[in-house]
């Protein structure tokens, strides 16, 4: 068994596709390595001996939503319960009107852990904003 001293990179096309804990750079008869700095990792790029890191990815669809819009200097999130409970406070607010009584302010908490006081008189400036984000979120429907 040898003493592992140094870390070997596989490099592929420019990329870093597998680091090993190697006692030397030709440890491996087919395989050609490079000795990486301790914090590049697999995934760097590597061009004329310079390790580049890799830009990262976009954020998911469920980080966007996540993470949210500023509304009224809060990040309001749109994830799925976050839709099911501002329809719920929606319809509150629409029989209220109705009605003609006063909607009472509720105290909205998001799932990205933010909170929004929902008033009568800041609740379309809210779904101004908030819709359309979240309607963003959907697919356009192929009907003819």
């Amino acid at each position: 068994m040898g003493v592992f001293v140094m870390r070997g990179a596989k490099v592929e096309n420019g990329v870093i596709v597998a680091i090993w804990e190697v006692p030397s750079l030709t440890a491996f008869k087919d395989i050609a390595l490079i000795e990486p700095p301790a914090t590049v990792g697999v995934g760097w790029l590597y061009a004329d001996g310079v390790f580049t890191t890799p830009e990262p990815l976009p954020p998911t669809t469920d980080e966007i939503k996540r993470t949210g819009i500023l509304i009224l200097g809060v990040m309001c999130s749109a994830t799925k319960d976050d839709q099911n409970g501002l329809t719920a406070i929606a319809m509150g607010v629409t029989l209220a009107r109705a009605a003609s009584t006063a909607f009472p302010d509720t105290v909205f908490q998001f799932s990205n852990g933010t909170t929004l006081t929902i008033t009568d008189s800041n609740f379309n400036a809210i779904y101004a904003a908030w819709v359309p984000f979240r309607q963003g979120f959907f697919k356009p429907s192929m009907a003819q």
